[in-house]
């Protein structure tokens, strides 16, 4: 199941239950704020935060991604008190898997919101643990208002955990300045409580010691879903070497088998960033001629930043946030243009020139995502809820 489908459908009820000690662990402190404006101060109390980790275990990608990325780094701050929550009667079975998916072993598990608490982290777009104190929302994206289920009880259920975050949230963090926009204008969350916190692209992410012609157009995502649009990139491709010339077609992320032509790889990242998955992905981006990207929406596109940092040229839709997180580096097409990626496809598999320059541009723009500065300013974000 995917990451937005856990936030829609995960059980909203509470057990009563009682927090699991933080455990005491040698490890120093890893986290260096990095942003302006950061309000931490050496030697003050530790400031306690909640944070739904319910679906930690099981999301292994998309958000899950983004959450033990960041916890790996929370973790070993000492000057954060963690309370992970679950809604598990026995929490405490879970803590030994918990510790190795985020590298520490300091943090406590509860299954309700501890009354010493400062703040609460809400990461899965939806809030699923009530509680009267500050809370932070992370909205990826509103996908169920911009692509409305046409199914009364199943819009409701995925539209609600949103709607819930929009009523009781202190402050929500969005991805982009394009997916704030949406969280206004469709969730009905106030801009003045919205603050934008960009992904990073790990280190992982980078161009081989010596440039290598690609051999193959790369897709990264399930070209089953809709929203992203890779059956308008099939035809496009098939239109631009109609007799089966050209470079080969490969989608990464399953659900492309009824595609003639396309070589289809399984999902292969699991966990947080920079993991084994992330090896086997990044030598496919550097393989490429190109990445495509002709999703109709996207809130923030992690693909497209983590090819740009392999040294590989960018086709990418000029839709949602797309336009934002390229910085120029990628070539923008109407989703909807069939003609127009099918003359693209030709032109950047054919003309060298092109891609050294579009790959230079990919290079310089990606060095300024990281996910140090992502988990420096989600936390100046936590902070700023917990002092009001």
């Amino acid at each position: 199941m995917s990451s937005i489908a856990h936030s829609f459908v995960a059980d909203t009820r509470l057990f009563a239950g009682k927090a699991v000690p933080r455990v005491a662990s040698n490890q120093p402190a890893t986290l260096q704020a990095i942003t302006a404006g950061s309000i931490r101060v050496a030697g003050s109390k530790a400031v306690h935060i909640a944070i739904d980790a319910n679906n930690i275990v099981v999301d292994t990608q998309g958000i899950g991604r983004y959450v033990r990325t960041l916890l790996r780094t929370y973790v070993h701050d000492r000057e954060l008190e963690l309370t992970l929550l679950l809604r598990n009667i026995a929490p405490w079975l879970s803590r030994r898997r918990i510790a190795a998916i985020i590298g520490g072993d300091q943090f406590g598990l509860s299954t309700r919101v501890p009354s010493s608490v400062d703040v609460v982290w809400h990461p899965w777009n939806g809030t699923f643990f009530a509680s009267p104190f500050p809370s932070v929302v992370t909205m990826h994206d509103a996908v169920p208002f911009a692509f409305p289920s046409a199914d009364p009880a199943r819009r409701s259920a995925e539209q609600e955990p949103f709607l819930r975050s929009a009523r009781t949230a202190s402050l929500v963090i969005a991805v982009s300045h394009a997916g704030a926009r949406d969280i206004v204008a469709r969730v009905g969350v106030p801009q003045e409580r919205v603050r934008v916190v960009y992904h990073g692209v790990a280190p992982i992410f980078s161009p081989d010691a010596g440039e290598r012609a690609g051999s193959y157009l790369l897709f990264v995502g399930n070209a089953g879903q809709r929203l992203k649009n890779f059956a308008l990139l099939h035809r496009a491709y098939t239109c631009a070497w109609p007799h089966g010339d050209g470079p080969g077609l490969v989608a990464v992320g399953g659900s492309s088998v009824a595609y003639a032509g396309v070589r289809s790889i399984p999902a292969i990242r699991k966990g947080g960033a920079g993991g084994h998955g992330d090896q086997r992905i990044r030598d496919l981006y550097r393989g490429a001629l190109a990445l495509c990207v002709p999703s109709l929406y996207e809130s923030f596109g992690m693909p497209m930043l983590e090819a740009m940092a392999c040294g590989t040229p960018v086709l990418a839709a000029r839709t949602g946030a797309m336009p934002e997180l390229s910085g120029g580096a990628a070539w923008l097409l109407d989703p909807m243009d069939e003609k127009g990626w099918t003359a693209a496809l030709r032109t950047i598999a054919e003309d060298k020139t092109l891609r050294a320059r579009f790959r230079a541009a990919g290079l310089a723009h990606t060095r300024t995502f990281r996910w140090e500065q992502c988990a420096a300013q989600t936390l100046d974000v936590l902070r700023e809820a917990a002092h009001g």
